[in-house]
């Protein structure tokens, strides 16, 4: 496999909003511990996967795999690689394909193009060759508007209707055509990064619980009732460093297993849980995976002499989630921006995973950030040279990558 340098503009839109308030905490503290008392360092020692975790290789093929399942993993990463750009949306003047920064793409049944615009808070939808069609949302709390979608994340169901993920207020829209209406909120009461819906009946929002320390929470989509949080989160006396450390988490429901796959951002750790349970099915550890450093302890006032939890992001070469996404085929594709503060070597590093056993393997620098997957193709998403968005597809027409 040929691989290219890798490309330092392609920022995903959630990395992207990570890596400036890593840098700017950096820059604001300046040395080792940042000036902290009785600094920690993590993540620790007791938060690291097992060590019969399952391997995510830095080799080009999964280690372990049966022939099938291998040929299959080959077959999909071959699919992977080959669509090219049928449709492109993004520019630099002013409209509707103006964005600020997108938090997520999607492919309706129709064939409607939705982007979400994660600074202006708007789902945007346009016509499978590209033009205008609607636009809703907005910085504010009226039925329309989404103040805290700051990931920018949704999912369409099979129905066309609408899950746009907000803190405490997600919300599920239909007739998004020409009225869309709001018909049922989700209470979740954390910030949701990511979220998945599993047989049309239920949706997992990747949302760290402070009240018993759980990953995914759970909800009917027909009765918008929450259900019981499962996936065990970070391991640690503090609230502060439990939720920094869960932070950027993505998920993916297996429908086939019944399973919800959680990936972590700051630990190489990839866990599938069983959605109907919590228990574990599978863990893997992504081999090569630079984990941030984040720093605990406490930040003494100077005028008061009072002290107070901190945490702070120590900088240095690290790995950041920046996307996961589920194939047709069942397999998972992660992605992780590493960044190098200048060494060198920055790009998006995609991994293939075989969803039944936890396996996978590196597929190098050359994918951009996978948004979404369609039954023929996928919706990637760019930052470079402006926010835009190309939703890639097979048969003739090359330009592939």
């Amino acid at each position: 496999m040929i691989r290219r340098k890798p490309n330092r503009g392609r920022l995903p839109a959630r990395v992207s909003l990570l890596m400036s308030a890593h840098l700017a905490l950096g820059a604001c503290w300046g040395n080792a511990d940042h000036g902290l008392l009785n600094a920690e360092v993590h993540p620790d020692k007791e938060n690291a996967p097992p060590a019969d975790a399952l391997l995510i290789t830095e080799d080009s093929v999964p280690a372990g795999l049966a022939p099938e399942a291998l040929t299959a993993w080959r077959e999909a990463r071959d699919r992977l690689l080959g669509p090219y750009a049928a449709v492109r949306l993004g520019s630099e003047e002013a409209g509707p394909q103006s964005f600020g920064r997108i938090g997520d793409a999607a492919v309706d049944a129709r064939g409607n193009v939705l982007a979400f615009d994660a600074e202006a808070m708007e789902l945007r939808a346009f016509e499978p060759g590209g033009s205008h069609l609607y636009s809703f949302g907005g910085t504010g709390d009226g039925p329309l508007e989404m103040r805290d979608n700051h990931y920018g994340v949704f999912e369409v169901l099979d129905d066309d209707r609408v899950l746009v993920a907000n803190r405490s207020r997600t919300k599920l829209f239909s007739g998004t055509e020409e009225e869309p209406t709001p018909e049922k909120v989700f209470a979740v009461p954390f910030l949701v990064s990511d979220l998945c819906v599993m047989n049309g009946e239920r949706v997992f929002f990747s949302a760290w619980s402070s009240e018993d320390n759980t990953l995914v929470q759970p909800a009917s989509i027909a009765t918008g009732e929450m259900g019981t949080g499962f996936g065990e989160g970070y391991r640690h006396e503090a609230d502060i460093v439990k939720m920094h450390m869960t932070q950027n988490m993505r998920t993916a429901c297996l429908e086939e297993t019944g399973q919800v796959v959680v990936a972590w951002s700051h630990l190489p750790t990839v866990v599938a849980y069983s959605a109907d349970d919590g228990t574990v099915g599978w863990v893997a550890r992504v081999e090569g995976h630079l984990p941030s450093r984040v720093v605990y302890g406490l930040l003494p006032n100077p005028e008061t002499g009072d002290r107070f939890q901190a945490v702070s992001d120590r900088g240095g070469r690290s790995d950041e989630l920046a996307g996961m996404f589920l194939m047709p085929s069942g397999h998972i594709g992660l992605q992780y921006l590493r960044y190098g503060m200048g060494e060198g070597d920055s790009g998006l590093r995609t991994y293939l995973v075989d969803a039944a056993t936890g396996l996978g393997a590196f597929l190098g620098y050359d994918l951009p950030v996978v948004a979404s997957w369609r039954p023929d193709g996928y919706v990637a998403v760019f930052d470079d040279p402006h926010p835009r968005l190309e939703v890639r597809t097979y048969g003739e027409g090359g330009g592939g990558q």
